[in-house]
């Protein structure tokens, strides 16, 4: 399923943050992920803990991060985000505040490259240090950072590099036996 617009009147309360994302002041629903997104997911997250705690950040499975702690803000939830170093600021409803250091997006069934590339724009406006794309159906991968770089495509038996973290997109693009 593509990512789809939702209307919202004026007495929605709760809005649950893991269906949606609310992407300039507009709702947008998450599509769901299939059984590869999942695991390429999993081996991201996994391959990530395992390197970033050496310097001192952690790494979170689909941890919503707020543009700010605002009443009317936007926010999204990236598929693996990396934290900075040291201590983290959080919104009043447990959300991560920027900067991040890393998120990481698998694209998931119905969306698009460019949609995920406008998406790793507005991460990156918000701070984020850098970003990583995975299409895990054509097992190929984009990084970007906020640091005037362009988008550098990275090939199959490539890495994934985010400051002095290394990834191995054979790794992460792993198939459980």
């Amino acid at each position: 399923m593509a990512t789809q617009q939702v209307q919202a009147g004026e007495d929605v309360g709760y809005i649950d943050t893991s269906r949606y994302e609310r992407i300039e002041g507009q709702l947008m629903e998450r599509p769901l992920p299939n059984r590869r997104h999942s695991e390429v997911q999993f081996n991201v997250t996994l391959l990530l803990k395992q390197v970033v705690k050496q310097h001192g950040m952690k790494a979170y499975q689909e941890w919503t991060l707020d543009e700010e702690d605002k009443p009317e803000h936007d926010w999204m939830t990236p598929d693996v985000l990396v934290s900075m170093p040291g201590e983290l600021k959080e919104s009043r409803i447990g959300h991560l505040l920027p900067p991040a250091f890393l998120v990481v997006e698998v694209l998931s069934p119905g969306q698009t490259i460019p949609q995920m590339m406008k998406k790793a724009r507005r991460f990156l406006h918000w701070g984020v240090q850098h970003v990583w794309l995975i299409e895990p159906e054509q097992n190929f991968g984009f990084m970007a950072t906020g640091d005037g770089a362009h988008n550098i495509l990275v090939a199959e038996d490539g890495t994934l590099k985010a400051g002095a973290i290394t990834i191995s997109m054979a790794d992460i693009l792993r198939h459980e036996e």
